[in-house]
């Protein structure tokens, strides 16, 4: 498990939150930062490596398998 930064950027690129979470890898933090996405861009960070760079609103899309459909 690694620990990543999440950087919640504002309109300007500007860092306005940050928070620590601890995921298996960096596919798990890319998917961690499309979750939170909604409502801010968001950047991953591993220490000074910058991992992804998930622009607002960009939330994965909800598949039928998981709808039970």
């Amino acid at each position: 498990m690694k620990s990543y930064q999440f950087r919640f950027l504002d309109k300007f690129d500007f860092v306005v939150v940050m928070r620590v979470e601890t995921v298996p890898d960096d596919l798990d933090a890319l998917a961690e930062a499309e979750k939170l996405s909604l409502t801010h861009t968001i950047e991953v960070w591993d220490g000074v490596r910058k991992v992804a760079r998930v622009k607002k609103g960009n939330v994965p899309p909800v598949s039928m398998d998981r709808l039970g459909g």
